[in-house]
């Protein structure tokens, strides 16, 4: 697979996630330079007064899951930067830009400036899996995320720490399935109807 669409898979739902963060963080004021993306991962730093829950996390995973699985079409233009305003976009992590922009916009979800390479349609980045939240400094925190096979990896190295810590407090079935699994089951359920 071409490295560049790996990046698009890791590019769009940084964005996503970004543009949409206040739904989560209302009192949090994002760093501007805080978006890190390559094929493997993408980052996000931000000041935050605590650490972010595990209960939190699960909610922004979710909530971007959902818009990334609604398939929303993502299309590109170049448009003059008055006209680029108006249509609601905004500039991103303090970057100058000049009489002509390029607009990434992802249905009413996130529309950008931003010269990056992007997916066609959400649904390709597959899935967003957090895989770390941290301190970084005296109130920044930073999250860590994965998408597409990333996510599958990230799955795979999970699975096989659990297999082993299994092995050694000799419990045969250590990937049961739980109340949590249930729970999302149901919510999948909810969605179906």
């Amino acid at each position: 697979m071409k490295r560049s669409v790996w990046l698009q898979r890791e590019t769009t739902p940084a964005h996503i996630f970004y543009r949409r963060r206040s739904e989560r963080f209302s009192a949090t004021t994002f760093i501007r330079p805080a978006l890190f993306v390559d094929p493997y991962r993408c980052r996000f730093d931000f000041s935050h007064f605590s650490a972010v829950t595990p209960e939190e996390l699960e909610k922004i995973e979710m909530l971007v899951n959902d818009w990334i699985l609604s398939g929303i079409p993502v299309v590109t233009e170049e448009l003059p930067i008055e006209e680029a305003r108006k249509k609601g976009a905004m500039a991103l992590f303090g970057e100058k830009y000049g009489d002509i922009v390029r607009v990434v916009q992802a249905g009413d979800v996130s529309t950008e400036f931003c010269g990056g390479t992007h997916l066609d349609n959400t649904a390709k980045a597959g899935l967003f899996k957090i895989i770390s939240e941290t301190s970084v400094a005296s109130g920044v925190r930073r999250i860590e995320a994965v998408t597409g096979y990333n996510v599958l990896s990230a799955y795979d190295q999970t699975k096989a720490m659990v297999t082993n810590i299994a092995q050694v407090l000799k419990n045969s079935k250590p990937l049961r399935r739980n109340a949590e699994v249930r729970k999302h089951d149901e919510r999948d359920a909810r969605y179906a109807s």
